[in-house]
């Protein structure tokens, strides 16, 4: 029952971004089969500063830079949001206008309380910048992960899993991780 429900308010979700906008009429609200390991290894790296984020992120090539699904404002802080996707490397790169005063430690700790209540959490992997966890609910296993780079300013980049419609093996997590453990400020 979750399931089916989970996945019919994923097809609305998909209807409602198909048809807010972006300029590519060939894009595909399915996600492809593909993972990331199976994905070709040429890789590209992608400025982000003319889309409002001063950074440069590697991801593969050929993939897709558009807006991501947590921009907004709110008490005139403005978040810019953008992913970057192809087949199942689906990254979302978020950065907030100003400083949260919150360190760098402070914030990893903060996306861990974020997602500790999930069904099955469990941390995988974790560096003094962020953490790869899993979540098993109904017996399906799902990968995601949090990273965060602060500049001197005290800005924080939050580099998380992107939105698919099936689940990530921690290969793809992995592989997504690593993207952005080298991303670099402009």
């Amino acid at each position: 029952m979750k399931k089916n429900t989970l996945v019919t308010i994923s097809y609305i979700f998909s209807l409602f971004l198909i048809s807010c906008g972006g300029n590519n009429s060939n894009s595909s609200s399915v996600d492809s089969k593909k993972t990331v390991a199976d994905t070709p290894a040429a890789v590209a790296s992608y400025d982000l500063s003319d889309k409002g984020i001063p950074t440069s992120i590697e991801g593969p090539a050929g993939a897709k830079v558009r807006k991501g699904m947590s921009g907004g404002e709110i008490d005139g802080v403005k978040t810019t949001s953008l992913s970057i996707s192809k087949d199942m490397f689906k990254l979302e790169v978020n950065m907030d206008s100003e400083a949260s005063g919150r360190t760098l430690e402070e914030l990893v700790t903060y996306y861990k309380e974020l997602w500790q209540d999930e069904k099955g959490f469990e941390i995988v992997k974790e560096d003094a910048n962020g953490f790869i966890y899993k979540t098993t609910d109904d017996g399906e296993t799902n990968y995601s992960f949090d990273y965060i780079k602060m500049n001197e300013k005290g800005i924080a980049l939050e580099i998380t899993t992107g939105f698919a419609l099936s689940n990530f093996t921690q290969e793809d997590i992995e592989k997504m991780y690593q993207a952005a453990q080298k991303a670099t400020w402009k």
